[in-house]
């Protein structure tokens, strides 16, 4: 089961919201319930489009793989350790300088 964020908020006499994980992902409604059913839909239908223009794109030979995604904590705390790491190893920083 994937995971998405909806971000709600009431306007007025409407409820609007977004899917902040896909671009064009968002809608309109009377209530905060029908609000999330359809934030549902539309996530389910873009998808749908997303994955069949993929396909298309990819040809007549392709390979699907699935792929797992860190926290952002995790993924910025991995990446500053990563980069401390090499710098610490002597690596050479953009613009040619080299630590020691």
């Amino acid at each position: 089961m994937n995971h998405y964020t909806a971000v709600v908020k009431q306007d007025g006499d409407w409820w609007v919201g977004w899917v902040e994980e896909v671009p064009g992902v968002n809608a309109q409604e009377s209530s905060r319930d029908a609000l999330l059913e359809s934030l549902k839909a539309v996530l389910q239908e873009a998808l749908e489009m997303n994955r069949a223009e993929a396909r298309a794109a990819a040809g007549s030979s392709y390979e699907e793989l699935a792929l797992a995604l860190r926290s952002a904590e995790t993924w910025c705390a991995t990446s500053k350790n990563t980069a401390a790491q090499s710098f610490a190893r002597g690596a050479t920083i953009p613009g040619g300088t080299t630590l020691n």
